[in-house]
């Protein structure tokens, strides 16, 4: 009787010690207010919860008892890519980057948190371009991991594969990135891991999305399609070979949409052009 009493104690005790390990945790992504500028105006949030505020323009100010906080965690949500490109090129424009809200030489990795409703992939490089990460992990480094979940790839006969180069990803800010995204040809969700000291990165689960090139891969990107039947085996088709001649990514960050998606862009309260001038 006195062994089951002590078993039971010590279940106790590895219960609550377990519960308190979870709580714990969660109050280390509660870190500080967050304040950010949306279309309605500025909003605050704690800095797992602004993913509720979707499409944000900007982060403005981070702090805790009016004064300044610095985050390890922060968690943010877009209704599409192109609306995080956004985010991106407002962030930057007034020499604000988002890793000045990031806690500096800490001995815990900061972690950026990004929910993407939909992904309209018609340009080969549109997806995670090497200006794009600089732009978001920003020039000292601080945010360490980047975890992004895209929850609709868009289908259409204009979309195209996304080509990340394996060697760009050692030149970008972020330790590792995870992606998350669903496999459309198999229709379950899937992941990407990518290492930034790794000199050759995993292959895509998925690569009739997403395909990580080598500088031994002797692909166009104009002469690099696909044809995809989702109720079909892929059959993925390769033309004439040439050298991969890389698009400027400056200039070319920006999705090129088929009808459907200039019409749904069209419907925005606020266009990209608008946001920049009233930064201005």
């Amino acid at each position: 009787m006195i062994f089951y009493s002590s078993l039971f104690y010590l279940i106790y005790l590895l219960i609550n010690k377990t519960n308190g390990l979870l709580e714990n945790d969660n109050d280390l992504k509660k870190e500080c207010f967050v304040k950010i500028e949306t279309d309605n105006g500025f909003e605050t949030c704690f800095n797992h919860e602004c993913y509720r505020y979707k499409d944000p323009w900007r982060i403005v100010q981070t702090y805790l008892y009016d004064q300044p906080c610095y985050l390890h965690y922060l968690k943010l949500a877009f209704s599409n890519y192109d609306q995080l490109l956004v985010f991106i090129e407002l962030q930057t424009s007034n020499n604000n980057a988002l890793e000045t809200f990031f806690v500096d030489h800490d001995s815990k990795p900061c972690l950026i948190e990004l929910e993407i409703d939909n992904i309209y992939p018609f340009n080969s490089y549109y997806f995670l371009s090497e200006d794009m990460l600089k732009k978001l992990g920003g020039i000292e480094e601080k945010i360490h991991l980047l975890k992004m979940e895209i929850k609709n790839w868009y289908r259409s006969i204009r979309s195209v594969i996304q080509l990340i180069d394996n060697d760009m990803i050692g030149r970008q800010p972020f330790q590792r990135i995870t992606i998350l995204f669903p496999c459309n040809i198999i229709r379950t969700k899937t992941q990407l891991v990518l290492v930034r000291d790794l000199k050759y990165q995993e292959q895509s689960t998925c690569p009739t999305q997403i395909k990580i090139l080598s500088d031994k891969d002797i692909l166009t990107s104009s002469n690099y399609t696909t044809n995809i039947d989702y109720d079909k085996p892929t059959n993925i088709r390769y033309n004439d070979s040439y050298f991969i001649k890389k698009t400027n990514l400056t200039n070319d960050s920006y999705n090129k949409s088929d009808s459907y998606y200039n019409n749904k862009k069209k419907s925005n309260k606020w266009t990209l052009f608008e946001k920049v001038c009233l930064q201005i």
